[in-house]
């Protein structure tokens, strides 16, 4: 058995999917620990779902970032009696937790299961964290003491002492699975290669260059991905006033948290949908307007599609600069109808945009995947196993 516990976000689900195919077919029953919203997803990939969604509080008015960890530290200590009834129940001889589902770790470690991490992005590191995870910590800066009281209580009900900045970058001590290549880590050079297995190729659903038909005009695709923005329809209305009189296509996924009647009117050179197969519609595309969300960023790369990222939380802002340093896409702070015009229309006219995404992509394609991730994850269970009963 082993134990799988992820927040109930697309970006960090989808990834896992894969792995957790891949272990229920090597004879593993796996136990997802997570929201309802993904329910459906985890169980036709061969796990056991597990509704944690009582246990998850909604972000609140501060910084959603902020918000958000904050909310784990509270979900950790309000699973611990219900997670003791789990192990007790089901002897899970390993736990996997996302990186960003620190409840699960914080649970995993004080419950003393061996424990892996799961990152669907960038490893956050000590020596990255001013170069590009800055802007990410300034977020996290006015509700540090909030943090410490937090931390303070949680190790006082016996879970392990921490710091804000042990909970949120790479800890030397543990094991990780990182689904992002070594091309796109910074600062990848101070991790411990015996600790981390760089798996960029898990969970990829675009295997090749895109060979895009001939048309007479560029396609432009546009997102915020599947999280809730609460400016989102400000940034659409934008699309559509940058968008509305150039002589380019474009395809704008607004997931459901977009009333599109709230848009108003839309050229007849845009269509807008509710969700779509991302990858095939970036087969067809020249260029692809988003947040910097890894996921999108991998499908842009492996299909050879330059990017302007706008980053507004999490790991994007780390994610925009290395495609910016990389010279695959530009970043952009803000969303005005004139920046956004003039940027798609930068990486539309200057072909080293698309070259260099479509180097990276092939980076991507050499890296590992699934299979090697779960022979970095069979390997420190039989580990463990000797360990425990030599």
């Amino acid at each position: 058995m082993i134990f799988i516990f992820v927040n109930p976000f697309w970006g960090h689900v989808n990834p896992l999917l894969d792995l957790i195919k891949a272990l229920t077919k090597r004879g593993f029953s796996v136990r997802v620990y997570s929201g309802k919203e993904v329910a459906g997803a985890i169980e036709q990939a061969g796990g056991v779902f597990v509704d944690c969604t009582s246990f998850f509080l909604r972000p609140g008015p501060i910084r959603y970032a902020a918000s958000g960890y904050l909310n784990a530290l509270e979900a950790a200590m309000a699973m611990d009696a219900f997670m003791a009834g789990q192990i007790q129940e089901w002897k899970p001889v390993y736990a996997i937790s996302d990186i960003e589902s620190i409840w699960g770790s914080l649970l995993a470690e004080k419950f003393r299961l061996p424990l892996m991490i799961f990152s669907p992005t960038h490893l956050r590191t000590l020596f990255a964290a001013g170069d590009y995870w800055g802007e990410f910590f300034q977020e996290l800066e006015p509700y540090e003491e909030a943090f410490e009281r937090r931390l303070q209580l949680i190790c006082e009900k016996g879970f392990p002492k921490k710091s804000m900045m042990s909970l949120l970058c790479v800890d030397p001590a543990k094991d990780y699975i990182a689904a992002v290549p070594r091309a796109l880590q910074p600062c990848c050079e101070t991790l411990d290669e015996g600790r981390v297995c760089f798996c960029g190729g898990i969970g990829l659903k675009a295997q090749s260059s895109a060979l895009r038909p001939d048309r007479h005009r560029p396609l432009i695709y546009v997102t915020l991905g599947t999280t809730y923005f609460s400016d989102a329809h400000v940034f659409f209305r934008s699309c559509i006033e940058a968008f509305r009189h150039l002589e380019i296509d474009v395809i704008m996924a607004v997931w459901k948290y977009v009333d599109v009647r709230q848009l108003g009117a839309v050229p007849e050179n845009m269509e807008i949908r509710v969700s779509v197969d991302q990858t095939d519609v970036l087969r067809q595309c020249d260029a692809a307007l988003f947040i910097g969300g890894i996921n999108t960023v991998k499908d842009c790369l492996i299909l050879g599609v330059p990017m302007v990222i706008c980053p507004f939380f999490y790991d994007n802002y780390a994610t925009a600069k290395l495609i910016r340093e990389a010279g695959a896409g530009v970043r952009i702070d803000g969303y005005q109808p004139d920046l956004l015009r003039s940027s798609v229309m930068q990486v539309l006219k200057e072909p080293s945009f698309r070259e260099q995404a479509a180097a990276l992509g092939e980076n991507i394609r050499k890296s590992q995947g699934t299979s090697e991730a779960v022979e970095w994850i069979l390997t420190h269970i039989e580990e463990k196993r000797q360990a425990d009963f030599p």
